[in-house]
């Protein structure tokens, strides 16, 4: 008999068993796919326990939670799902939209669960405790559409984000253990302000703080009136104008902002050194006087400048491309120490064969500016008269010093403790002229025999 035959005289219970048995299977599929969309499905939930109301978002939900209030009700808007609640006076429960009475309410706890969150609670005034959970979480600062002035900072005991918004405050308790992964604030159009007090310690949220000040003329103060030296203060800009990136570090901790749309900054939180990144293109770097006397200012190309004060030292990192950097400031701006700012050092970076570095003299002062080879493209200048940061340098390639002959100011070179063969060449001019040199030919300094970067001068008597 044949396999077909044999399926033929099959008697009909067989069949109708197995199609039972698959009914039954997929039914059983349905009902637990059914009931894990009911789980993912399920609306957050607004509680109340004593004076704490505690929002619980829903599984698998990107949460776009906003929090506000006024004379009577705490406002609850979650555009990413709906909000159900039996809390007493409430109105809107399974909305998006849900209102609950303010009085008797002291705190309030947000937990936004395993996706990519944001969260503004701007102009509440009971503390605000974030549960973050999975993803990528953000608290949201924004801007009223007006000339907005923000605030950022610890409180007292460095636990709890203060952020402030045109003199409305509001507390995020337990930033640190929050899971919060960045601060977001989002000016807008207007003139605005967004001031970063590192008084009581670093805001030090992973993903850093991300400002953007919109349309409008706007600014960056980082500022520190207590607490412990900062150890290190660096600024990136670029790629495009308004862009960069700071950071801050001290004490274990370590402060990242990104911006953008930004037009000034202004840095005079206490740190041990200030470094300044160039971009990759042939940079024109200036370092001169900032808005006042005691605050020095360094721009690279049209790029937002840095305004600083109460560093010990500069550091200007040009990175790659033909750069020119130009230091001219007439004062010494305030140290971290006493005695101002103590030292500026330019790194030229690659290629190695054409950045130039300026130093300028002071004018109406006597300067004595004395050049110190050390390495091929390296060394040191010393102002043996004025009040000047002494600069040192490396992969540089040409060196000009800039001083004023009615000042009756000089430069000069000195040679390693090895044998050198220093050239001098008159220049054009009375007041200028060039040197060049193979320094330490026997090696006395174990880095010779090297080239000495060349140096022109202008303005010596």
């Amino acid at each position: 008999m044949s396999r077909n035959w044999l399926g033929h005289l099959a008697p009909p219970w067989a069949s109708r068993r197995r199609q039972e048995t698959k009914i039954r299977r997929v039914r059983h599929h349905r009902k637990g796919s059914l009931e894990r969309l009911e789980d993912r499905l399920a609306p957050a939930t607004l509680t109340l326990s004593g004076a704490l109301v505690t929002y619980t978002a829903g599984d698998g939900v990107a949460n776009n939670l906003t929090l506000s209030r006024n004379a009577t009700q705490y406002i609850f808007n979650d555009t990413s799902e709906t909000i159900t609640t039996a809390i007493p006076g409430s109105a809107g429960s399974g909305t998006n939209t849900v209102t609950i009475p303010v009085v008797g309410v002291t705190e309030l706890s947000v937990s936004v669960l395993d996706q990519d969150d944001r969260v503004d609670a701007s102009g509440v005034s009971a503390p605000v405790n974030i549960l973050g959970g999975a993803g990528d979480d953000t608290i949201s600062v924004p801007g009223s559409g007006g000339n907005d002035t923000f605030s950022l900072a610890l409180s007292g005991g460095g636990t709890n984000l203060v952020a402030t918004v045109n003199g409305v405050t509001t507390t995020y308790a337990n930033i640190g253990g929050s899971s919060v992964e960045q601060i977001a604030v989002e000016a807008g159009p207007g003139n605005d302000s967004l001031t970063v007090d590192s008084s009581n310690g670093l805001l030090a949220v992973p993903n850093g703080i991300a400002y953007d000040g919109g349309t409008g003329f706007d600014g960056l103060t980082l500022q520190q009136t207590g607490g412990p030296t900062l150890t290190s203060d660096t600024y990136i800009v670029g790629p495009a104008a308004g862009v960069g990136t700071s950071t801050l570090v001290g004490s274990g901790s370590t402060q990242t902002i990104t911006f953008q749309n930004l037009e000034p900054m202004l840095d005079t939180a206490p740190a041990a050194t200030l470094t300044v990144f160039g971009t990759n293109a042939a940079n024109a770097i200036n370092y001169t006087q900032g808005s006042v006397a005691s605050n020095g200012l360094v721009s690279v190309d049209n790029q937002e400048p840095i305004e600083f004060s109460n560093k010990d030292n500069l550091v200007i990192n040009a990175g790659p491309g033909d750069d020119v950097i130009n230091l001219n400031n007439p004062n010494r701006p305030t140290g971290s120490t006493p005695g101002g700012l103590k030292t500026i050092t330019v790194n030229g970076g690659d290629p190695t064969a054409s950045d130039e570095l300026i130093v300028n003299g002071l004018a109406g002062q006597l300067d004595n500016l004395r050049y110190l080879p050390s390495a091929v493209g390296a060394g040191t200048v010393i102002n043996d008269n004025a009040p000047q940061p002494n600069v040192n340098f490396t992969t540089v390639e040409r060196l000009r010093l800039v001083v004023q002959q009615a000042d009756g100011d000089g430069v000069r070179v000195d040679g390693t403790t090895g044998n050198d063969a220093i050239e001098f060449f008159h220049g054009l001019t009375s007041d200028s002229g060039a040197f060049v040199g193979t320094m330490d030919q026997n090696n006395a300094t174990g880095v010779g025999p090297f080239t000495m970067t060349p140096m022109s001068f202008t303005g010596a008597s």
